[in-house]
């Protein structure tokens, strides 16, 4: 019997060691996330720097490092919550960031764009390709979700920005959708917006 209850107390011992291993691991690669996520995400960075659709580009880079860190058992809401903080960026900015870039992870994963080809792909800035469904086989683009030429102050802000099947961004064009005002109405009363984007937005809409 004292040799059962060994064993037990062995194997207690090891999972109580693995999981503490695993947690460090997560600290460690949440650490190395934010550290790289924080030049990508920098809301003033990117919105002052005049340079057309960089942010697409950067879309890219953000969901990459947020999925590898993911796989490393990190959670990507408190990886951007550190960047943020970081890059000392203004709340109703914050949480739109937030949402956004947690929304193109479940759209990489639901497409398959996590495999490790994908990955490297995104992480040079370069168009992954879907993985399953209908649109399997063909390129990612970046799509604006309220339509740049009405709205050409959220050009290069990445909580207007949306991973989409090529076939998808092509069909839906310059509309502006019912989602696409609601989005618009959410950016408008964050103050991220300006009136007259807006108001264009609003006499476009379907």
């Amino acid at each position: 019997m004292k040799w059962i209850l060994g064993l037990f107390a062995i194997a207690a011992l090891a999972f109580s060691g693995w999981k503490a291993y695993e947690a460090l691991e997560a600290r460690t690669a949440q650490k190395e996330a934010v550290a790289l996520i924080a030049p990508l995400v920098a809301y003033r960075d990117i919105y002052e720097s005049g340079r057309s659709r960089e942010a697409n580009d950067l879309l890219l880079l953000a969901v990459a490092v947020l999925i590898e860190a993911e796989n490393e058992g990190a959670d990507p809401s408190e990886i951007l919550r550190h960047a943020e903080r970081i890059n000392d960026t203004p709340v109703n900015y914050s949480d739109l960031l937030t949402e956004s870039l947690l929304r193109n992870i479940k759209i990489a994963r639901e497409l398959e764009l996590d495999t490790p080809e994908n990955l490297e792909l995104m992480s040079e800035g370069r168009s992954p390709i879907v993985g399953t469904g209908p649109y399997a086989g063909e390129k990612i683009e970046v799509d604006h979700i309220v339509p740049r030429s009405l709205a050409p102050d959220l050009d290069n802000l990445l909580i207007n920005l949306e991973m989409m099947p090529m076939t998808l961004n092509r069909r839906k064009s310059n509309k502006v959708t019912q989602r696409a005002a609601q989005m618009a109405q959410k950016f408008y009363d964050a103050g991220v917006m300006l009136p007259s984007s807006f108001e264009r937005v609003m006499e476009a809409k379907e």
